[in-house]
């Protein structure tokens, strides 16, 4: 069985008729307003043949109305003939701005304010884009953050280091740590102290003062002082205080128990609850003090937003992965690596933006289990095969909507088997996009049950005007 052939290669029709041939029994689908992966390896031209091999069946409309169902063609239609389609009906709708922060402020504001007055839930709402450049993926997520709402964003591909919470944490190991000082900074402790105790204990001002005044860099015993050590440190607070004599007893705490174990050359073995039970590797006390951190400062992760606590599972991930790979790594050295040097290189492999936060999911299978806001580029979204209420659909005028929003890869039509043999000219790329863009309009109004917003700026985040096929839509659309 095979479903939606139209995405495979080339190579897997050979496969299929192999078997065929050999008296298997096979079942195919094929989604003419799929095509997904055209450009990326995909040969769908070629796996439709296999039709030919086949007694036909065409599957019945879907069950349930959508968007799509209705006024797919009618989209279509108003591209080629914007004339012909004087106003879309009211299940389209435009949210406009001149420039692109303001199209985004706007449209984070009118999701919060649909949400608070109980019109949807944030599991019926998508947010699609043809490219999802930082500036948008962060002001939305921090627009849908602060007013408590989940978002889920498809696929994140951001560096691990830029976590707040992983840097605090890698902070606190080369702090814990001999022979770290040259890894740490008062900025990175201040950061530290922050992040550990949270906002309402230690906030950004106070967390620089006792870096200043209670932070000693040393390059093989960097420590803090007691809040003594700050001559006003009575005008901090009590809360401040008690925060930071409880991160100070904790870290004097690792560190002599770190020593201890190095000058005995044993495994440190901490309890955690994270695993349930003892934790005990070959050089085990990173990976075991760096659970405990979590449990101890984070409450295990059970009160942390999930694209935090995605980042510090993908945190613990790979640092195990790391010292498994290491352990083996260096069973044939001479000389192995000490336990300084091999936690420097992991500190330094994350601050590179090695690592990327795809930590292994917490949540059920099923994407729609998150009670959070989609938030996907267009081809993620169609990957996804999923189906929200209400889609919004960002920089509608932008050309990037005519490519798919992902770039294909190199002389990719060249490779298909239809190919004439012949250079591609400026109309066939023409027409490439425009069938593109057809089965974009077919496959997202397809999965949108109730409204799609055309969200988009008559600028350009560089300032140029933005004149994109989609336009047409957004002008024959009440605002």
């Amino acid at each position: 069985f095979a479903d939606d052939v139209d995405d495979y290669p080339a190579i897997a029709k050979d496969l299929f008729i192999t078997l065929l041939d050999n008296n298997a029994t096979g079942l195919f689908t094929y989604n003419p307003h799929g095509q997904i992966r055209l450009g990326l390896n995909a040969d769908p031209e070629y796996l439709a043949t296999l039709a030919n091999r086949c007694q036909i069946e065409i599957l019945t409309p879907q069950p349930n109305s959508s968007v799509g169902t209705q006024w797919s063609e009618t989209l279509i239609q108003a591209l080629e003939d914007p004339f012909s389609i004087p106003t879309l009906p009211p299940c389209f709708q435009t949210i406009h701005e001149i420039n692109r922060a303001g199209l985004l402020r706007k449209t984070a504001n009118f999701i919060i304010k649909s949400l608070k007055e109980g019109t949807v839930e944030p599991r019926d709402i998508a947010i699609i884009a043809p490219g999802l450049d930082e500036i948008a993926r962060y002001s939305l997520m921090e627009i849908l953050t602060k007013a408590d709402i989940s978002v889920n964003p498809l696929n994140e591909q951001r560096p691990l280091i830029g976590s707040a919470l992983v840097r605090g944490l890698l902070t606190l190991l080369a702090l814990v740590y001999p022979g770290l000082g040259k890894l740490l900074s008062q900025d990175a402790v201040a950061e530290m102290l922050e992040v550990l105790a949270g906002q309402d204990e230690i906030d950004p001002v106070r967390a620089g003062f006792l870096a200043d005044y209670c932070y000693v860099p040393d390059y093989n015993h960097p420590h803090l002082l007691p809040v003594t050590a700050f001559p006003r440190w009575d005008r901090l607070g009590h809360r401040t205080v008690k925060a930071y004599e409880q991160i100070l007893a904790w870290v004097e705490v690792q560190q002599k128990n770190c020593l201890h174990s190095l000058n005995l050359e044993q495994p440190l073995v901490i309890t955690t609850s994270i695993h349930n039970s003892a934790i005990a590797y070959a050089k085990p006390e990173v990976i075991a003090l760096l659970d405990k951190a979590i449990n101890d400062f984070f409450d295990n992760g059970s009160s942390l937003p999930y694209p935090q606590l995605s980042a510090l599972r993908e945190l613990s991930e790979t640092a195990q992965h790391y010292w498994e790979v290491n352990k083996r790594q260096q069973r044939n050295e001479p000389q192995p690596e000490t336990l300084t040097e091999t936690l420097s290189n992991f500190i330094e492999l994350l601050r590179k933006g090695t690592i990327t936060a795809n930590a292994y999911p917490l949540q059920m299978l099923n994407p729609n289990s998150l009670n959070a806001v989609t938030l996907a580029t267009i081809y993620q979204y169609r990957s996804l095969r999923s189906v929200h209420p209400w889609q919004f659909w960002l920089d509608t005028s932008s050309h990037l909507w005519s490519s798919g929003g992902a770039a294909m890869l190199f002389a990719a039509p060249l490779f298909l088997k239809s190919w004439s043999g012949q250079p591609m000219t400026p109309e066939d790329e023409e027409k490439i996009e425009k069938e593109r863009l057809n089965r974009i309009l077919h496959d997202l109004s397809g999965r949108a049950t109730e409204r799609i917003y055309f969200c988009y700026s008559d600028l350009a985040v560089n300032g140029t005007e933005q004149t994109g096929e989609l336009l047409t839509l957004a002008h024959s659309t009440v605002s």
